[in-house]
């Protein structure tokens, strides 16, 4: 009969720290991640690596995105006050704390205390760097097609602009060209022309006529086409008055392509 004042049989906490496997119900340890006999995952949710997760608190951490990585709902706040700069600041103090805590300690925290099995250590890591690296990529490419993208709207909308401004100008040519017919010589103002001075089209853009033909002179903002010109000069070809339009100090980029040089 054994004595009441012998060492307790050590099975007993060897029996404490072994557990029925969820699959075939053999006993396995209690940090045991995956079953040796069926290869059954122990886990009630999948590994957390800690590389994975400071990767993302450094890179993505100001959205909260290590937080629901890490299966904790809370992270929607990080998305609410992202603008605020502070989730991204206290995502960065995590990223430290992350990479400075003990393995055991975050198994314990984030993995039912259970080490990684032989297929859970790298592979979270590896998935989560190349999803970083392509979210990069993605904002690169996103970058480069707006640095081309925008500058050719905005030739595209410049263009549109003086081309709604350029077919304004018919009736001018066509009353400079009937003044020409009837007196044989061009006007030298507004005020020959029967036009008002300044005399305005649609868009604020202003037509002056003087002795040699009349400008356009376009309407917008500074740095733009504001105040920029198209001259138009009258010429005779086969008895006929045509225009040149090549002069000027609006770019040769937004202008009709017949008033280029």
């Amino acid at each position: 009969m054994a004595s009441p004042y012998e060492t307790p049989d050590s099975n007993l906490e060897n029996t404490a720290s072994m557990r029925p496997c969820i699959g075939c119900g053999k006993e396995l340890h209690v940090t045991a991640s995956t079953c040796p006999h069926c290869g059954a995952s122990q886990r009630k949710r999948g590994y957390k690596s800690k590389v994975s997760a400071a990767v993302l608190a450094f890179f993505l951490g100001g959205f909260g995105i290590h937080r629901f990585y890490l299966g904790q709902w809370w992270g929607v706040f990080y998305l609410l006050f992202f603008w605020t700069m502070i989730p991204g600041l206290i995502a960065f103090i995590e990223f430290i704390i992350f990479l400075v805590m003990d393995q055991q300690d975050w198994d314990r925290k984030h993995n039912e205390a259970k080490p990684a099995g032989p297929n859970e250590s790298g592979g979270g890591a590896a998935l989560v760097l190349l999803v970083v690296v392509g979210i990069f990529i993605v904002i690169s490419v996103i970058g480069i097609l707006a640095a081309i993208a925008i500058p050719q709207y905005h030739d595209y909308t410049q263009r549109a602009q003086v081309a709604g401004a350029v077919v304004q100008l018919n009736p001018v040519k066509k009353g400079i060209e009937d003044f020409y017919l009837k007196h044989n010589t061009l006007p030298d103002s507004n005020i020959m022309m029967g036009l008002k001075e300044p005399h305005l089209l649609e868009g604020n853009h202003e037509v002056k006529v003087f002795a040699e033909g009349f400008e356009l002179i376009l309407s917008g903002p500074e740095g733009g086409l504001g105040s920029k010109t198209i001259v138009y000069s009258p010429y005779l070809s086969d008895g006929n008055i045509a225009w040149d339009c090549t002069s000027g100090t609006l770019e040769a980029r937004y202008r009709p392509a017949d008033c280029r040089n």
